[in-house]
């Protein structure tokens, strides 16, 4: 004798018939949303230190206004840049990440850096600034 299921099982994927599972959907989206919150949360607990590389990138213009800009310096702030163009999109700013990833290039040891830099970097760093003290957007979901 056949036993009578009650409920059709959940699609596994969703993708084979095109229909999704209420509940599998349900936990897809809880497991999202935990993912999103676990992620936030260590944004707040990096934020200071995320803003420190912020401060070295600052610095790092200051000096080149003021022509004092050292190797060892510029390394440290393509550095902080690299980083920051990393993390940025994944605690959810995009943009943060395009204007590290600018100054990372920019300050790259073979690049040209003088005064006629010094404008378009200070401007970088404003922008991140701000963007960085703002709330993250929607973290995207990997494809």
């Amino acid at each position: 004798m056949a036993r009578r299921r009650s409920r059709p099982e959940p699609s596994r994927s969703g993708a084979e018939d095109g229909a999704h599972d209420e509940m599998g959907v349900t936990q897809a989206a809880g497991a999202d949303d935990s993912a999103l919150a676990a992620v936030r949360a260590i944004w707040w607990r990096r934020k200071a230190e995320i803003l420190g590389r912020v401060a070295l990138l600052e610095d790092a213009v200051a000096a080149l206004m003021g022509n004092a800009l050292d190797e060892p310096q510029r390394l440290v702030a393509r550095r902080a840049a690299h980083q920051l163009a990393g993390s940025a999109g994944t605690f959810g700013f995009p943009r943060g990440s395009e204007l590290a990833r600018e100054m990372e290039h920019m300050m790259d040891p073979g690049a040209s850096l003088g005064p006629t830099q010094v404008p378009r970097l200070a401007e970088l760093v404003v922008s991140l600034r701000s963007e960085l003290q703002g709330e993250p957007e929607a973290i995207p979901k990997p494809s």
